[in-house]
């Protein structure tokens, strides 16, 4: 099978996933449609085209992240982890394909909230600022897939797969600058943002309504940096978790 083909197979086993629970009329009406209208109104000083980013990424966010735990859980019920382990294909590879087409599914979450907001607030997107948008769309899709499918290699030996995503999980969506304005945070811990892609693929969105093109390929470029930087991280855990499942075979215990 080609990489082509085990992407392919991957994206439609995130369908299947989504078609397990088939709850479209919370996921994908009522919540970004209730969220979008309590932040506007929440924040009716605000840009309305921050509070358009900001509300779209933090339920992209919310939904997918947590997806992932849901995700290794499946793989353990159905007894494939160890294949997926052994495959000839990368793990890290496979597990992306899947955290990658659960945020695909999702993109018309955006389009809701897009539909909301103009709604409560008309506005106007220029197209320069409506490409930039759609580019920092892509790298937080990008960035989400990446940290999920490292989330996903620190859970895959654990039973409380849940629990510990929540633990992990809030202090990604903390230091990627969604809830609180990365300058804002203590500055002890403000590097480590530095490193979480997710915050500079954010950064584009509110650089963007500048118009400062130069602040925008340097976040662009941080952003494409930092996604390299966890995908190594991620290769090196699940090659560590490989050896070890091969070498104490522990491939199926959770």
């Amino acid at each position: 099978m080609s990489i082509f083909g085990m992407m392919g197979m991957c994206i439609k086993k995130a369908w299947r996933n989504k078609q397990v629970s088939q709850n479209y009329l919370y996921e994908y009406i009522l919540s970004p449609c209730v969220t979008t209208v309590t932040f506007c109104l929440m924040n009716k000083n605000q840009d309305i085209m921050i509070i358009l980013a900001g509300v779209s990424v933090m339920i992209l966010w919310s939904v997918n992240i947590f997806e992932c735990a849901y995700m290794v859980i499946d793989e353990k019920v159905n007894g494939t982890l160890g294949n997926i382990l052994l495959s000839p294909f990368y793990t890290q590879f496979i597990l992306f394909s899947e955290a990658l087409g659960s945020v695909i599914f999702n993109i018309p979450i955006i389009l809701v909230v897009f539909g909301a907001t103009y709604w409560i607030h008309p506005y106007t997107l220029e197209w320069k600022v409506m490409l930039w948008f759609m580019a920092a769309y892509f790298l937080f899709m990008i960035s989400i897939a990446v940290i999920s499918v490292l989330l996903a290699a620190v859970l895959l030996y654990t039973r409380s797969a849940r629990g510990i995503m929540n633990v992990i999980g809030y202090p990604f969506f903390i230091l990627s600058g969604l809830l609180v304005p990365v300058e804002k945070l203590p500055v002890c811990i403000r590097w480590i943002s530095g490193w979480i892609p997710s915050s500079h693929a954010f950064d584009i969105f509110r650089i963007a309504l500048t118009g400062k093109t130069e602040e925008l390929l340097k976040s662009v470029g941080r952003c494409l940096g930092a996604i390299l930087f966890l995908s190594l991280l991620t290769g090196m855990i699940l090659a560590y978790t490989r050896r070890q499942a091969l070498v104490k075979g522990t491939i199926d215990v959770y």
